[in-house]
């Protein structure tokens, strides 16, 4: 009986090299359905038949998202802590229905996937996605298991095929809860924080404020070393260099920070032997150090490296021959366990085949390669201490005995450095003394390469997920990449908000804290439990995150310190009241933009105001709660106006206040209780006010004119839409469609103090104006006729 073997690896490019490896021979059959090849092939093993097929994915199947009903960013975030979640599918449809066509008659699966917790976990989405949905159309169980190999060499394949292992659940569930912990908490921050700060202020700058649980401690990293730069303070530091010689006149310098140089001569203290001594040669490439490499040496963003090829020389295959010659050493372990197998060139290219960046990235890959199966550098070094004056000085040597890895790998080469003969107790001659005045200089900004290197030490983010870390802080404006060693300099967003994270909640941005997660999170692997671990975390970042948001109003005055955009926004109006009553001095108020706002940049208080399209400098007005030179002339959306004292709105001291014709204080020319006039006639409950607010032309729909009809004038309201003058006109203080404005000729309008329409069903109040230096005088109640009958 002939068993149905099913192989399923994560790379179409590792897939041709397992089956290479394992078919007898290294023959097989190709066949290809929607796009993916299939190889396939037979062969004896322990005693039965087994028909073997490989198929690749290419990465996760799924990936978690939360439901649907959550997309809504107008969802409180802090539900984002405990919303359900749903799997989404990443993978081509073509991928999936592959999967779902191969493993219908298989009798046992086997994973060829990294040994790590990412691989484990793509095993088990398979397994409980993929493989569910035909579970109940098969006849016999299935019978699963992964391969764990660290080399793609055909004898450590075929190693990893005779010692398969049973997928491990707890490897996966640690990643799923790594996601889990990634998503909630990165989608609640960020949608709180970016939404909070477009209403606010509507800049482009705010698009997208992202919080990521990785991203940030990485960007903490960059701004903590700017902070070091902006903090140093130069220290003066001064030296001696000496030059010495021996019997025979050879020379050497000596450097050291030195309290005497009155020195003459004096003798060798101490003078070692030369010793023999190796550099050993490079590991086995992984990702992380290729990464770093790349970024140093060869210009090559993290992200942009991820993505490798392949390219030969001609030379590589001379040294090649003699490494075959001489018998090959292997390579040395891996220091970071459970990464991807090592990097290594697989396939001939030809000159023209890549790229520029590829070319440089497989020939860096090739000649390590070449150098993890060389000898080690072998050195004879020697160091020789002399004593001048009490002072001791030490100076080293070094001599390249034979190359090893270095002559293929160049960029290594160690240098010889030969000092004169010197023995113990030897005289030496003090040939010339030189005091160095110097200063300590601030560190450079943190390279990408090192940034790799401390996201690693602190288990931010993986192998596969670090170059996505440090683009996507590239992308947000967080950092910018500067000179040819790649440089991360902070902007000034990227500056605020560690600033702001650090003011407010500082573990969000620790670094140290991300290390804690993650090793809390390492602990399912050893069986602590899934939710068990998860939950609590998840609840302590739910109360970290209600913390940020009562105080998020700290990141929004970082912000406005420290970008430029709300430093120069606005212009100039008045004094500040606050500032002339704390010390005598002004400042200036601005207006910015959404939402309005105004601004002294001396007391630093903001003023929030109702939206507004315009804002003009006092005129007559004056509080009687705050004094003169506080009120302000607002027009809003609805081309309507009202007088507006900026302390009165905010803090509110009259009720829902939107402008002086809601004031209650009895001396307000301006409050609803002096220029009430009647109740809306469009019953919205609101009272119907004089205003006089309006200066220059503006535009209305309606307004009043007057015509000679039979005895006297009468009014009258027209529809018709023109420009006017006046600066008196008539408006509800709750509805903004109604406004009526009053005819040209009038010179003057005012309420006459305790006189009320006699007639019982009106308690209007009566007005007076003054029209072509005639006074007369009119019930609204007649205006209020007009505007029904329209």
């Amino acid at each position: 009986m002939s068993i149905k073997e099913l192989m399923i690896t994560e790379k179409p490019s590792l897939a041709l090299k397992l089956v290479s490896a394992l078919a007898p021979n290294g023959k097989f059959n190709t066949r290809e359905i929607l796009g993916n090849r299939v190889y396939e092939f037979t062969h004896e093993y322990r005693g039965s038949k087994h028909y073997v097929r490989f198929i690749s994915i290419t990465g996760h199947i799924y990936s978690v998202r939360f439901e649907k009903r959550y997309k809504n960013w107008n969802i409180d975030p802090i539900k984002l802590f405990t919303a359900p979640l749903e799997n989404q599918e990443v993978s081509e449809k073509e991928v999936i229905e592959n999967l779902l066509r191969e493993l219908k008659d298989a009798d046992s699966v086997v994973f060829w996937m990294s040994p790590d917790e990412e691989g484990e976990n793509i095993i088990f989405e398979i397994i409980d996605q993929i493989f569910e949905e035909i579970k109940a159309t098969r006849k016999m169980p299935c019978k699963f298991e992964r391969a764990k190999f660290y080399e793609t060499t055909a004898s450590k394949i075929r190693e990893a095929y005779d010692n398969l292992v049973l997928p491990n659940r707890d490897l996966s569930s640690f990643a799923q809860a790594r996601k889990e912990f990634d998503l909630r908490v990165g989608c609640a921050f960020t949608r709180f924080q970016t939404k909070y700060f477009n209403d606010k202020h509507g800049n482009s700058d705010f698009r997208a404020i992202s919080y990521g649980p990785c991203q940030i401690p990485a960007l903490s990293f960059c701004v903590d070393r700017h902070d070091e730069i902006q903090s140093f303070i130069p220290q003066l530091c001064w030296s001696l260099s000496i030059t010495v010689a021996n019997q025979n006149g050879h020379k050497v310098i000596l450097k050291k920070s030195c309290n005497d140089i009155t020195l003459l001569q004096n003798k060798i203290k101490r003078c070692k032997k030369a010793r023999r001594t190796t550099k050993p040669k490079p590991h086995a490439l992984n990702m992380v150090e290729m990464l770093k490499y790349c970024s140093l040496f060869l210009g090559i963003g993290p992200y942009a490296a991820m993505s490798t090829a392949t390219r030969n020389h001609q030379e590589w295959g001379l040294y090649a021959k003699e490494l075959l010659k001489n018998k090959l050493d292997r390579p040395i372990e891996d220091t970071i366990k459970d990464d991807q197998p090592p990097i290594v060139p697989v396939k001939l290219a030809r000159d023209g085949d890549l790229q520029e960046d590829q070319r440089k990235l497989y020939d860096y890959i090739a000649l390590h390669f070449l150098g993890s199966l060389s000898s080690d550098v072998e050195l004879e070094e020697i160091h020789v201490t002399i004593e001048i004056k009490d002072e001791l000085f030490e100076c080293s040597g070094m001599r390249v005995l034979q190359p090893g890895f270095t002559e293929i790998m160049k960029w290594r080469k160690i240098n010889d450095a030969i000092l004169p003969d010197f023995e113990e107790n030897m005289a030496v001659n003090v040939i010339k003394v030189e005091p160095i005045d110097d200063e300590t200089r601030p560190p450079e900004y943190l390279t990408e390469s090192e940034l790799i290197g401390l996201m690693q030490r602190y288990n931010i983010g993986t192998h596969r997920s670090i170059p996505t870390h440090i683009e996507t802080i590239c992308k947000r404006n967080y950092v910018m990449v500067q000179g040819t060693k790649r440089n991360l300099i902070p902007t000034d967003l990227g500056i605020v908000l560690i600033h702001s994270y650090k003011k407010i909640e500082p573990t969000l941005s620790d670094p140290e804290e991300r290390n804690k997660i993650e090793l809390a999170l390492g602990s399912i692997t050893e069986g602590a439990g899934y939710k068990k671990i998860l939950k609590p975390i998840l609840k302590s970042y739910t109360e970290k995150f209600k913390n940020f948001r009562k105080q998020i109003v700290l990141m929004d005055e970082e912000i406005k310190k420290t970008l430029s955009s709300y430093a120069t926004s606005g212009k100039i109006l008045s004094e500040c009241v606050r500032c002339q009553e704390k010390d005598g001095t002004y400042c200036k108020r601005y207006i910015t933009l959404k939402p309005t706002y105004l601004n002294c940049s001396a007391c630093k208080k903001d003023y929030l105001q109702p939206h507004i399209k315009h804002i003009a400098n006092p005129r007559e007005f004056s509080c009687p709660y705050d004094g003169p030179k506080s009120v302000k002339i607002s027009n809003n959306s609805e081309n309507t106006a009202y007088p507006l004292c900026v302390y009165c709105f905010y803090p509110p001291k009259v009720n829902e206040l939107k402008g002086l014709k809601y004031c209650d204080h009895s001396l307000c020319m301006h409050s609803l209780i002096n220029n009430g006039i009647c109740k809306c006639p469009m019953e919205c409950g609101g009272q119907v006010v004089l205003d006089k607010t309006l200066s220059g032309l503006y535009l209305s729909t309606q307004y009043l004119s007057t015509q000679h009809f039979r005895s006297g004038f009468e009014l009258k309201l027209s529809g018709d839409s023109e420009y006017h003058s006046s600066e008196w006109k008539l408006s509800c203080e709750n509805n903004n469609w109604f406004e009526i404005l009053f005819f040209n000729d009038v010179e003057g309008v005012s309420i006459l103090d305790g006189k009320f329409c006699e007639k019982e069903s009106c308690s209007s109040r009566i007005l007076n104006w003054k029209l072509l230096q005639r006074l007369y005088k009119a019930v609204f109640y007649v205006m209020i006729k007009f505007v029904y009958y329209l």
